[in-house]
C-alpha cells in the first residue's frame, strides 16, 4: 500500500503582528478520498527543516489549526497522512508561504505650483515578492490611477482621503491612505494663533488641572481644532480639557491648533508636580474595562466601546473621567464612545479611566479591519489541501 499527496498544494494563513521570531497562526481544510483497505488516522505538517509542527488524530478531520514559529517573512512546509498501522506517505512537494505583514505601501505627496494638483509617489512600498498592482483614490469621485508615481488635480480646496492599494505577485492586498488639506495658494492662508489658560501649574500628585485653549484665534475666522500633549504620553482634544498627573516631574503641556485650511500653530505651559508625603500605607487601584461590540470586519467599521464595568479604586467613589484613544488618531470620552475605522490596518483602543480620588488605570483591546478579500478567507477560508490515498499496486 502507498499514500501519496498531489504536487499542488494551497493554504489558508491568518496572522498579525511583525514578522520576526514570532508565532502564526495557520488554519488548514482539506478533502480526502477514502479505501477500503485502507484507514487513515490523521494528518502532519512539517517544516522547512523536517521537524513535524502540527497534526491532528483524527481519520474524519476535514480541517486543523496550526501555530508554528517564523523567523522570516516567509517559511516553506510540506504535509502527509498517516494510517491506522504506522504507515505514511511521502512528504507532498514544499509550498512557501508569504505572510501579508511583509507588504507595506507608503504614500509620499506634495503640492506643485499649479495649488490645486498634487504629485503622489508610492515607490516606497515594500513586500517580500513583487508589488505588482497600484491602485489610487483620491477621495473626490474621479477616476484612479494605477501607476506607482502619479499626479492628480482636485477640482476645489478641502479636506480629502487619498487611498492606496497594492498587490504583490503572492495574492497579498494592504492599503493606506493619508488626509490632505488642498489649499488655494492664490489666497494664502493665514496661520492661527494658540493660547493656553491652566487652572493651576503647581501642586503635588495626582495633581488635576483644567486646561482652556479657548483664548485661540484665527485671523481669517476659521475654525480651529484642539489636540492636547500633556507631556507625560497622554493626549486630548478639545477646546476645554482636564488632565491628571499621577507622577511627580516637570512636564510642558503643549496646545496645537489647526485651521480649515490645514494651518497650525501650538502654545506651551509648564508644570511642575511634586511628589506627596508617603503615609506607609498602600491603597487599592481602580480597575480599567474595555467590552466591543467588534473587533474584526472590513471598512467601514462601526464599533462601540463599553468601559461601564470598569471600577473605582474604593466601593464609594466614582470614575469622574474616561479618555479613550483609537489608535488611528481619534479620541473619545464618556463610559460609552463610538468609532468608525475606515482603513485596513490592525488598531489597538486604549481606554485610560479617572477615579475621584485621581488615580488611574488603562486598558488596551485590539480591532483588525480587512480588506474584503482578507475579510471572505478569514471566515470561509477559501484555501485547501487536497490528500489522496492510492492503493499499493
Amino acid at each position: 500500500m502507498r499514500i501519496l499527496l498531489p504536487l499542488l498544494i494551497l493554504f489558508s494563513l491568518m496572522l498579525t503582528g511583525p514578522a520576526l521570531a514570532v508565532q502564526r497562526h495557520l488554519e488548514i481544510t482539506w478533502t480526502a478520498a477514502q479505501y477500503s483497505d485502507v484507514t487513515i488516522a490523521g494528518y502532519r505538517l512539517y517544516d522547512a527543516t523536517g521537524n513535524n509542527v502540527c497534526e491532528i488524530n483524527d481519520p474524519n478531520a476535514t480541517s486543523m489549526l496550526c501555530d508554528v514559529e517564523v523567523a522570516d517573512n516567509s517559511t516553506t512546509f510540506t504535509m502527509t497522512t498517516f494510517s491506522t498501522t504506522g504507515e505514511e506517505s511521502p512528504h507532498s512537494q514544499p509550498f512557501t508561504v508569504y505572510f501579508n505583514d511583509a507588504l507595506v505601501p507608503s504614500i509620499q505627496y506634495a503640492q506643485t505650483q499649479n495649488s490645486f494638483t498634487y504629485s503622489f509617489d508610492a515607490t516606497g512600498s515594500t513586500s517580500s515578492g513583487t508589488i505588482t498592482n497600484y491602485t489610487w483614490n483620491f477621495g473626490d469621485g474621479s477616476a484612479s490611477s494605477y501607476e506607482s508615481v502619479t499626479e492628480h488635480t482636485f477640482v476645489a480646496a478641502g479636506e480629502y482621503t487619498v487611498s492606496l492599494t497594492i498587490q504583490d505577485d503572492t495574492g497579498a492586498i494592504q492599503t493606506t491612505s493619508v488626509q490632505i488639506a488642498v489649499t488655494d495658494l492664490s489666497n494664502p492662508n493665514n496661520p492661527p494663533v494658540a493660547a493656553i489658560s491652566a487652572s493651576t501649574t503647581v501642586g503635588t500628585s495626582p495633581l488635576t488641572i483644567s486646561f482652556d485653549g479657548s483664548g485661540s484665534s484665527d485671523p481669517d475666522n476659521d475654525p480651529l481644532t484642539y489636540v492636547w500633549n500633556f507631556g507625560d504620553g497622554s493626549t486630548a482634544t478639545g477646546a476645554q480639557v482636564s488632565h491628571v498627573y499621577l507622577a511627580a516631574g516637570n512636564y510642558t503641556a503643549e496646545l496645537t491648533v489647526q485651521d480649515s485650511a490645514g494651518a497650525t500653530a501650538s502654545a506651551t505651559l509648564p508644570v511642575i508636580v511634586s511628589a506627596p508625603t508617603d503615609t506607609g500605607t498602600t491603597t487599592p487601584e481602580p480597575t480599567a474595562i474595555i467590552s466591543l461590540n467588534s473587533t474584526t470586519g472590513t471598512a467601514p467599521l462601526y464599533v462601540t466601546a463599553d468601559a461601564t464595568s470598569s471600577t473605582p479604586s474604593t466601593t464609594t467613589g466614582t470614575i469622574v473621567q474616561y479618555s479613550w484613544n483609537f489608535g488611528d488618531g481619534s479620541t473619545g470620552t464618556g463610559p460609552i464612545a463610538s468609532h468608525t475605522y475606515s482603513a485596513v490596518g490592525t488598531y489597538t483602543i486604549t481606554l485610560t479611566i479617572t477615579d475621584d480620588s485621581g488615580k488611574q488605570d488603562t486598558a488596551t483591546a485590539r480591532v483588525q479591519i480587512m480588506t474584503e478579500q482578507q475579510y471572505k478567507a478569514s471566515r470561509i477560508l477559501p484555501a485547501i489541501y487536497k490528500l489522496l490515498l492510492f492503493n499499493k499496486k
